[in-house]
């Protein structure tokens, strides 16, 4: 269980090795952008990762779980 703080929003969500459909629950695949930037990371760290074509997104690890 990760809550992290991005673009100024908090959101949660489970960091899985492969994500599922399932309702209610957000997953997050650790081979995507947000999952490698987040791998080995502790509660207050920043973190950031690219969206493609230059746009850069950050922000700061809340719980982890």
């Amino acid at each position: 269980y990760i809550k992290i703080l991005l673009d100024g929003k908090e959101d949660e969500f489970y960091l899985v090795d492969n994500p599922l459909n399932i309702s209610h629950v957000k997953l997050v695949s650790k081979g995507s952008a947000l999952g490698k930037s987040l791998l080995g990371k502790r509660m207050g760290d920043e973190f950031s990762f690219s969206l493609g074509e230059g746009n850069q997104v950050s922000g700061k690890v809340i719980t982890i779980e």
